[in-house]
């Protein structure tokens, strides 16, 4: 015989169990101290001095994915050329980091060209699709977390160079000169960094002098980005004379 059980019978027991104690929130606060570190984003045509500006950064090891160092050919530079997507999240491992202060990719658009040549071979395909360029981004991703997540190189300045090419927001229809990616990395990559700058010529009008500047503020045409809220609209592209602006 089926005994028929109502909730009111049940109030207290499973169906109704006694409310829990709230856990305590551990709150943290902010301090009042400088910043260890930042993570840069530079994008710019060949030839804007991206990577002399990351030159200018201490001790760094650059990931040359293109060849590019002959900048800095007075200089003593440690540089790594990983043609592999393992290679590339390898050199990410702070056990291979410990040597130096600063890490670059120079850059990230030749990285995203050698990661989804690399899965159209996995998949056998001679032209890759919507599932390929997934993967790709995802791998291109993981890379930009690895190095710029607040708890993964937490005393280490991260520089990532990329070229410049025309951004179509799929949203509002916009379209802008952003950095160059694979799919919709592009127009996510400024979200992971702290200072996003476009290095070009242009004429300073506080200054009133021509040169090489390094825009850090969106133009309507250029996006470009001051986390820290203390950078002139045009800097100069220099590690010491914008970090020191952004420790003061």
């Amino acid at each position: 015989m089926t005994t028929k059980t109502n909730a009111k019978d049940l109030k207290g027991k499973a169906m109704f169990p006694k409310e829990q104690p709230k856990p305590g929130l551990q709150v943290s606060y902010t301090e009042d101290v400088p910043p260890k570190r930042g993570t840069f984003l530079v994008y710019g045509q060949s030839g804007a001095g991206k990577t002399h500006f990351a030159g200018t950064f201490p001790k760094p090891l650059f990931l040359d994915m293109f060849g590019g160092l002959a900048t800095l050919r007075k200089k003593k530079i440690a540089y790594i050329r990983p043609k592999s997507y393992m290679a590339m999240l390898q050199a990410t491992l702070p056990s291979n980091l410990e040597e130096y202060d600063t890490i670059v990719i120079d850059h990230i658009t030749e990285a995203g060209r050698i990661i989804m040549k690399q899965v159209i071979r996995e998949s056998q395909r001679e032209v890759a699709q919507i599932q390929d360029w997934g993967l790709g981004i995802e791998r291109l991703r993981r890379i930009i977390v690895a190095l710029t997540a607040e708890e993964a190189l937490p005393d280490k300045h991260i520089v990532v160079c990329a070229e410049e090419k025309l951004v179509k927001d799929e949203q509002t229809g916009q379209v802008t000169i952003g950095p160059s990616s694979i799919g919709q990395m592009a127009q996510d990559l400024p979200t992971y960094f702290d200072v996003v700058l476009h290095l070009r010529n242009a004429f300073n009008p506080v200054t009133k002098t021509k040169g090489r500047y390094a825009l850090t503020e969106p133009d309507g045409r250029y996006p470009a980005k001051d986390r820290f809220g203390v950078l002139d609209k045009l800097e100069i592209p220099d590690f010491k004379v914008i970090w020191d602006k952004i420790i003061a």
